[in-house]
């Protein structure tokens, strides 16, 4: 008798369990439970402390490269109930892996020109904080530039002594060293053969002639030529330096060069 009557006890208890979570009380109380959980998680996200939880994937513009609250919900562990984010953890993702590069035309490198063989300018941005007019951004590979659109690519200096040295130039903005507006990429620091309408003089032509040297006692003339070709292999750019260059008059485009 006790265990036919431990075997119905236990059917009425199963049967009362099915109903009560198909019908009764029980299912509102667990989502109720759920919810509180989520609160719970994304409460501790908001005090996420990336000192303590590093994650490999910093968020741009966070401070000290800290990742953001929603990266910090992607990383929870063990909560199901977060599965319901996770195209918007996908969607971080992908933000993150792409950070979104800005930079003074100054102060690009050889190296930037190796991430990205193509920069132009940000013009659309000028008026975004710590951004202007000289501002640049990395042309992606499949964006394809206007005509009138200048363009800055990197470029490959020969000096008579068969020194090589890097540097850019520009494109899409004529085809004489006005246009090119070649620039030498020298102990850290750029040298510019073209001056606009500024007279070379003076302390900084001093020190632009100082680096040239030190790469060739007799640099002139220093031939360059655009690293990136036409499909025919033909450079998109090229030309020969005498000097540094100046322009005289903008009407006639009449230039005058000082060695």
């Amino acid at each position: 008798m006790t265990f036919w009557f431990l075997l119905g006890q236990a059917k009425r208890n199963s049967a009362a369990g099915t109903k009560a979570e198909g019908f009764g009380e029980a299912k509102p109380r667990r989502a109720l439970t759920n919810r509180n959980r989520r609160q719970e998680v994304q409460q501790e996200a908001l005090h996420f402390n990336p000192t303590t939880a590093p994650s490999p994937h910093p968020t741009p513009n966070a401070p000290n490269g800290s990742v953001g609250n929603t990266a910090a919900l992607c990383s929870t562990k063990g909560s199901g109930e977060m599965r319901g984010n996770s195209s918007l953890c996908h969607a971080t993702a992908l933000m993150v892996m792409k950070p979104r590069i800005r930079k003074p035309l100054h102060s690009l490198t050889p190296d930037d020109f190796d991430a990205f063989p193509r920069w132009t300018y940000a013009d659309d941005e000028e008026g975004e904080p710590g951004q202007d007019e000289c501002t640049v951004r990395p042309l992606g590979q499949t964006e394809h530039p206007s005509p009138l659109q200048q363009v800055h690519v990197q470029a490959v200096f020969f000096f008579p002594n068969g020194r090589v040295r890097l540097g850019m130039l520009t494109l899409h903005a004529g085809d004489d060293v006005a246009g090119h507006q070649p620039s030498l990429y020298a102990a850290g620091e750029w040298v510019n053969f073209y001056w606009g309408a500024r007279e070379p003089a003076g302390p900084a032509l001093k020190e632009s002639s100082k680096r040239l040297r030190a790469v060739a006692k007799d640099p002139y003339p220093v031939r360059y030529v655009s690293s990136l070709c036409e499909a025919d292999g033909r450079p998109l750019a090229y030309g020969e330096l005498h000097g540094f260059y100046w322009l005289v008059d903008w009407r006639t485009g009449e230039l005058r060069v000082l060695a």
